[in-house]
């Protein structure tokens, strides 16, 4: 099985180095068969730190764009170059920690059903990021918009709806919309 990587940067280095460094030291960096780091033109020394990483990281590929394409248009570059059977979208402020991204390719060799997965991200201080989101209604969105201006038990009721407050993120989740931050999908 391979399992290929992309990290879209822009002006990241010291991001790119702690994500690099977590992953030269995690138990999954045996899992890559490719790393694509794809550089949105910066200007700082993210390139520079990559390129460091080319002895100790193997399979790493640095992709210098010549503009800011976006964070899409980016990813799809790495995409479209692999030759994988499960490809990881992953932001450069990361980090790999124990087989979280084993056990979720494990989890889709065995759930065909499922497309995308993402791992529960929490904070440095253990705290779960509320990433997931269902399907926003116009209510929903309004009162994202104007929150401070709609009753507080309307306001905390729908966000709760929207941001999944309600779920339990110790079990699996079925989500409409995944973060970007990190998924895990079938090539």
């Amino acid at each position: 099985m391979k399992v290929s990587l992309s990290i879209v940067t822009y002006n990241n280095s010291n991001d790119i180095n702690s994500l690099l460094e977590s992953l030269k030291s995690s138990e999954c960096h045996h899992l890559f068969s490719d790393i694509y780091v794809i550089d949105n033109n910066s200007n700082d020394s993210t390139c520079d730190v990559v390129r460091g990483f080319q002895g100790f990281v193997k399979n790493i590929h640095l992709i210098q764009n010549v503009t800011n394409t976006g964070f899409g248009l980016a990813h799809n570059q790495a995409i479209l170059t692999a030759k994988s059977d499960y490809h990881v979208i992953c932001n450069p402020d990361i980090k790999f920690k124990d087989r979280s991204l084993e056990n979720l390719i494990k989890h889709l060799e065995t759930n065909h059903q499922i497309g995308l997965a993402a791992p529960k991200v929490v904070y440095p201080n253990g705290n779960i990021q509320l990433l997931n989101r269902r399907y926003p209604t116009v209510v929903d969105l309004a009162v994202q918009r104007i929150g401070k201006y709609v009753p507080s038990k309307i306001r905390e009721s729908r966000t709760t709806r929207y941001l999944m407050k309600d779920c339990d993120y110790s079990k699996e989740l079925d989500v409409t919309c995944l973060s970007g931050c990190f998924m895990v999908g079938r090539t």
